[in-house]
C-alpha cells in the first residue's frame, strides 16, 4: 500500500516514496526501450522493415529531440538515399561524419557528394579516409577528380566575375551556372548567379521583371552581404521599382564596399542626385 491513513490525512511512508521512484524510473526505461518519448519513435524499427518513408518520417521527428543520436541520423540519411534524394542525404550526413563507423555507407556518401557537387566535404572524406589507407588508387583518382572539378569551378566563376563587370550578363550566367553545376556546396556561385539573374531581370522591363529581379537580389545578399555589386544591382532594381530611399540605401552601401570600382559611378550619381 502506497499511503498510510493518520488522523484523517495520507502522507508518503519510506516504502512508498523508494516504490514511486523505482515506478518512475521504469517508465522512463520502457518509454526509451520502445523509443516513445512524447509518441515519437526511434525509426530504427521502420528502417529494419525497409518502410523507408515512414523511417525518414520517425528519424525526423526523433532527431527533434534527440538531435545527437547517430544512430538515427545515420538511418535518415540512407533512407534519403533510398528515396532518391542523395543531396538532402549528403547534407545530413556531413556534420557527423566523423561519428559514423559503417565504412561501405560512407563509401555511398563520397560518391554522392561528388556527384551532387559537395566537393569539399568529398575532399574531407578522402583525406579521411587516406589515413588509414597507405595507398589506394581508387582513393588518389577521386581526389584529383575533385581536385579538378574545384578548380574548373572556379575558372568559371572568374570568367564570370570579368564578364559581370563588362555588363555581359548572360555570359555571366553560363559562367556560373557551369561553376554552381561543378561545385554546388560553394554558396559564393549560387549568389553570383542570383545576381545575375536579378539584372537580367531588370532588363526584361515591366514592373513583374522587377519584382522577381528584387526577389534574386534579396536571396543574393544572404548569401553574399559584403558583395558591392549586388548592393549597386539592389539599387538599379529599387529605382526601376520607384523605391528611392532603398535605392538610396542600397548604392550607399555598394560605395562603402567597392571604393574605387568604376561601375559604382552610377551608384554615386543617383544618391548625388537625391541630395539636390
Amino acid at each position: 500500500m502506497l499511503f498510510k491513513k493518520s488522523n484523517h490525512h495520507l502522507s508518503l511512508s519510506f516504502e512508498s516514496v523508494a516504490t514511486k521512484i523505482i515506478a518512475v524510473k521504469l517508465i522512463i526505461i520502457l518509454s526509451l526501450i520502445i523509443g516513445c518519448a512524447g509518441g515519437v519513435r526511434h525509426p530504427g524499427e521502420a528502417f529494419e522493415q525497409e518502410k523507408w518513408e515512414k523511417a525518414k518520417k520517425n528519424a525526423e521527428l526523433w532527431l527533434m529531440e534527440h538531435p545527437d543520436d547517430i544512430s538515427a541520423i545515420e538511418i535518415l540519411g540512407k533512407s534519403l538515399f533510398i528515396l532518391g534524394d542523395s543531396l538532402q542525404a549528403v547534407n545530413v550526413i556531413e556534420p557527423h561524419a566523423t561519428n559514423i563507423d559503417d565504412k561501405i555507407f560512407m563509401s555511398v556518401v563520397l560518391n554522392a557528394a561528388i556527384s551532387v557537387g559537395e566537393l569539399n566535404f568529398a575532399r574531407t572524406l578522402i583525406r579521411q579516409e587516406a589515413v588509414n589507407n597507405d595507398k589506394n588508387p581508387v582513393l588518389d583518382q577521386k581526389f584529383a577528380m575533385v581536385e579538378r572539378r574545384i578548380h574548373d569551378a572556379a575558372q568559371s566563376s572568374m570568367y564570370g566575375d570579368k564578364s559581370m563587370e563588362e555588363g555581359d550578363w548572360t555570359r555571366a550566367a553560363r559562367s556560373f551556372r557551369s561553376a554552381q553545376k561543378a561545385h554546388a556546396g560553394k554558396e559564393i556561385y549560387r549568389a553570383k548567379l542570383h545576381l545575375v539573374q536579378a539584372e537580367m531581370a531588370v532588363e526584361k522591363n515591366g514592373q513583374s521583371s522587377a519584382e522577381s529581379a528584387y526577389e534574386h537580389i534579396e536571396d543574393c545578399l544572404k548569401l553574399w552581404p559584403d558583395s558591392p555589386i549586388a548592393w549597386w544591382v539592389k539599387g538599379d532594381i529599387s529605382v526601376k521599382l520607384g523605391n528611392d530611399k532603398i535605392a538610396r540605401e542600397a548604392f550607399a552601401e555598394a560605395l562603402r564596399l567597392g571604393i574605387g570600382k568604376p561601375y559604382l559611378q552610377q551608384a554615386k550619381a543617383v544618391i548625388n542626385s537625391k541630395d539636390k
